[in-house]
């Protein structure tokens, strides 16, 4: 079955761990003891105005604040300080270096709640994270899970007594102890030499990975809880490109199914489309491409259990179909 595995995906975003029932949000992250112990009683970097008071004043404003936009923010308006005081011919990025000393305390305290977090949260009742990751691993079809998650998907396999467990590619770096977590900005965004070290690709556990590759090839393609917009957005910008436009080189039709939380967050994806010229529409007439949502879903709502019945027996059909090729071939 090896070589009929070879062409599915499973993609992984926070919403996964968040529907398993683990607050992984940077929101439950500003409300937890470590941040309250690591950040806001930090009274020595809060008193720089720095990259952390950036972070708390962030907080403040905004309860569903993201800690990389938020750094993102804040290098350009220390770019912005930067242009302003060269014509008074004291420049030089002042807060670099402290800077620097403030994000790896960030990234620490993260860390260090997320692994006490995904150790010791309660699996929901009504996951629907769990029900389609059982049925997608019993099948055994998927031969690659691409997590953006620092979570280990092998715990949340164990925890759920899933035994057949893919390949699996932590893009931006894990909770296990002979990795760490890659929290920052992508590479095609320009930023100051002194704020490199906020590259994620700065990162010594920085890896290659055969994403792109990965999604070109592939024949069925399953997002969960994935955003698809914002700085992640990068790793999906060919793959959509080309799925919406079949004189593209490369085009195929393809299956896309992506699980989200609710209507808002799905129009949040088709936004984010949208915005880099993708029309969803096109999605849809040049793939076999839906949307699920997780919460209407978890509600009882007909016409999202119709949806996913189909998704399953679609999976079905993958097993089926694969089990066919190999009799075949025998």
């Amino acid at each position: 079955m090896t070589g009929y595995r070879k062409n599915r995906l499973l993609i992984l975003g926070n919403g996964f761990d968040v529907d398993l029932g683990m607050k992984s949000r940077y929101s439950d992250f500003a409300k937890s003891k470590v941040w309250q112990e690591k950040i806001e009683n930090n009274a020595l970097m809060l008193s720089r105005n720095g990259l952390l008071r950036a972070l708390v004043e962030a907080k403040d404003k905004d309860a569903w604040f993201d800690i990389e936009s938020t750094m993102m923010h804040y290098i350009r308006k220390q770019e912005k300080q930067e242009k302003q005081e060269e014509l008074h011919e004291a420049y030089g990025y002042p807060l670099a270096s402290t800077d620097r000393e403030e994000y790896q305390v960030i990234c620490s305290a993260l860390k260090e709640y997320l692994s006490e977090e995904s150790e010791t949260f309660h699996m929901k009742n009504t996951s629907v994270a769990e029900s389609a990751f059982k049925d997608l691993m019993d099948v055994g079809l998927f031969h690659k899970i691409y997590t953006f998650n620092y979570t280990k998907i092998n715990d949340v396999a164990e925890r759920l007594d899933v035994q057949a467990q893919p390949e699996v590619c932590h893009v931006h770096g894990s909770l296990a102890p002979d990795d760490d977590i890659i929290l920052g900005v992508e590479g095609e965004q320009i930023i100051p030499e002194p704020y490199k070290f906020m590259y994620k690709s700065s990162s010594r556990y920085y890896r290659s990975n055969n994403l792109y590759e990965d999604l070109n090839s592939a024949n069925e393609i399953v997002f969960f809880g994935h955003s698809i917009n914002g700085m992640d957005y990068v790793y999906f910008r060919h793959f959509f490109k080309v799925q919406s436009d079949d004189e593209a080189n490369g085009y195929k039709r393809k299956y896309i199914r992506i699980f989200t939380y609710n209507n808002d967050s799905a129009d949040d994806i088709k936004y984010s489309l949208r915005e880099n010229g993708i029309q969803p529409n096109k999605l849809y007439a040049l793939n076999n491409f839906d949307v699920i949502l997780c919460k209407d879903l978890e509600n009882g709502d007909k016409f999202e259990m119709n949806k996913y019945e189909e998704f399953k027996r679609d999976i079905s059909r993958m097993s089926t179909s694969a089990i066919q090729i190999i009799a075949n071939r025998l």
